[in-house]
């Protein structure tokens, strides 16, 4: 995972995430959690979206928001976005078939 922070505050961890994207051709898929109980701010996580579309928009992307069981602390607009809950399952098929479609193409 990567937090919303200049390249040069970066962990090792969000390093070797950073460079796997520049080397690869990922699938890139941006969890959201829109419920407020991440411990994230929305405005945090659409920085960090926001950045990483602009870097990476010639890669695969999906947008996902999570935990849609709860009632929204807020609300996105991200086009094409998937929301799903592990909670009651919401949502799980239609992610893992939109991977399944990217990976064929």
């Amino acid at each position: 995972g990567l937090l919303d922070r200049p390249d040069t505050e970066r962990n090792d961890m969000e390093k070797q995430g950073i460079a796997a994207l520049e080397y690869l051709e990922p699938i890139i898929v941006f969890l959201t959690d829109l419920s407020g109980t991440s411990g994230y701010s929305i405005e945090i996580q659409k920085a960090l979206h926001d950045e990483l579309k602009t870097r990476y928009s010639n890669y695969s992307w999906i947008d996902v928001y999570s935990k849609s069981d709860l009632e929204p602390d807020f609300s996105l607009d991200y086009p094409n976005s998937i929301s799903v809950s592990v909670m009651d399952n919401r949502g799980i098929e239609e992610l893992e078939s939109e991977l399944v479609r990217i990976c064929k193409d």
